[in-house]
């Protein structure tokens, strides 16, 4: 095995970089982020709209952010799809457009996520939309694992009527939804490339994880913040290892990154180990020596949970492209 072709898993300290990235707004059609303005005034902002997918008793907002070149030009572009698009979807567009743009090419940003109208069930529809078990008690074996149930139910804000409305295991649904629906409808309205990225924070690192596990070639790059890889009794690493028992490669350019702070962030953060699984989850993937997997693992110092994802966009971004862009910065 070639160095070219060995995954790779690399530990780096980052202090905050100033990216120009503004704080994620609720979204609606008519909103432009003020800092485009003077980052890429010809980023087009699509008017959002409401989708339904096969099986759902709730609709998406579906937000689109064209890069400046695209009214100038007939090529296809690369697309990133950013999960619980109603907080991170703003943010995601100046990072994609902003100071640091010369390291990866032009794309189109999808926001994917609950309407504004629909916020006090954000918490509920994430835990569905993010797990994959019918039965996940977001718990585990250990220290901190066994209160983890009740404070999920806590931070979710509703009734236990309400919250069975919800439940979990609506993984498959969801990516069924991203990929073989909603990728289809908007292929036909915008020039999208075969290049695929898939971004999530949180309960959306866990889905990025799940996706990577289960349809790696759904996307062909992978961001994934702060994944909180043991909940469920560590069901997302009894998924690695049937995995790896019936696949010799996993074809796909992983980031992982999470806070220095989260580990003694203490609550849900620290109980869920979140550095502490996240690392796990990379060294066993870099043990398994697939060929085609190209890896990064990366602690970002002082920061806590959800508080550096503009710049964790921006370093994955820059990783997962690096070996798309020329000593001149072109693509």
């Amino acid at each position: 095995m070639t160095n070219a072709t060995k995954p790779v898993i690399v530990f780096l300290l980052f202090s905050w970089t100033s990216l120009a990235c503004g704080q994620a707004t609720k979204a609606s059609e008519d909103y432009v982020p003020s800092l485009l303005k003077v980052i890429a005034p010809d980023v087009s902002i699509e008017p959002s709209v409401r989708i339904r997918g096969k099986g759902f008793y709730w609709d998406h907002e579906i937000q689109v952010a064209l890069p400046p070149s695209y009214q100038k030009s007939n090529k296809a572009y690369p697309v990133l799809w950013v999960t619980d698009g109603l907080i991170n979807f703003d943010s995601a567009v100046e990072v994609v457009n902003g100071s640091m743009q010369k390291y990866w090419p032009e794309m189109i940003v999808v926001g994917v996520g609950g309407p504004p109208e629909a916020y006090t069930e954000f918490q509920a529809r994430r835990d569905y939309e993010f797990t994959f078990s019918l039965t996940n008690s977001w718990g585990f074996e250990g220290v901190g694992g066994d209160d983890l149930a009740k404070r999920t139910l806590e931070s979710a804000r509703l009734t236990p009527a309400a919250q069975a409305r919800f439940g979990t295991g609506g993984a498959p649904m969801f990516l069924g939804f991203l990929v073989d629906e909603l990728r289809t409808t908007l292929e036909k309205k915008y020039r999208m490339s075969s290049r695929h990225i898939l971004f999530g924070s949180s309960g959306g690192g866990d889905f990025c994880t799940y996706t990577l596990l289960t349809r790696p070639k759904s996307f062909d790059k992978y961001i994934c913040l702060s994944p909180t890889l043991n909940s469920n009794d560590y069901e997302l690493f009894r998924l690695e290892q049937k995995y790896a028992e019936v696949n010799k490669d996993l074809p796909a350019a992983v980031y992982f990154a999470a806070g220095e702070g989260e580990i003694l962030q203490g609550g849900v953060v620290s109980a869920l180990g979140v550095v502490s699984s996240m690392s796990r989850m990379a060294e066993i993937l870099t043990l398994r020596q697939y060929p085609s997997l190209k890896l990064w693992a990366h602690i970002f110092p002082g920061e806590e949970h959800g508080t550096f994802k503009p710049a964790g966009l921006a370093h994955g971004l820059r990783a997962i492209w690096a070996d798309n862009v020329d000593s001149a910065g072109k693509h």
